[in-house]
């Protein structure tokens, strides 16, 4: 765990885990040129994504996430489409991932996350959504 590593305490990991946790895994100084930006938004599952798939990949993608540990899944959709002005000028060599669990897939919860995706793809025609 990189909280770990960095010397935090089981309280500060804790604490880090309860709250929504922005994280830019490149170094966008050393390659202001990226060709291809990934946004990853997710529940726990989404936790150092953009760490790992940066040292995975070599700086050759501007990765980014948010993660927000135990959000339902309509409420990582939703703040995704709250960032939409951001997306703007992503393109088909961009990427959003959306991970999460399921423990909300209730028939409720089924419909509306059904809506809020309607409404990203609807919203970004020119980007792949994952």
């Amino acid at each position: 765990n990189i909280n770990t590593a960095m010397g935090a305490s089981e309280e500060e990991i804790q604490t880090i885990s309860s709250k929504e946790v922005e994280e830019n895994g490149t170094d966008e100084a050393s390659n202001p040129q990226f060709t291809h930006t990934v946004y990853i938004f997710g529940d726990s599952h989404a936790r150092d994504q953009a760490t790992h798939l940066n040292a995975s990949l070599k700086g050759t993608l501007n990765v980014r996430s948010t993660c927000c540990p135990g959000w339902p899944l309509n409420e990582v959709v939703e703040k995704a489409i709250a960032r939409l002005e951001e997306f703007a000028a992503l393109t088909l060599h961009d990427f959003i991932v959306i991970v999460g669990g399921s423990n909300d897939t209730s028939e409720i919860h089924q419909k509306k996350l059904s809506e809020l995706y309607a409404l990203l793809f609807k919203s970004l025609p020119n980007t792949n959504i994952i």
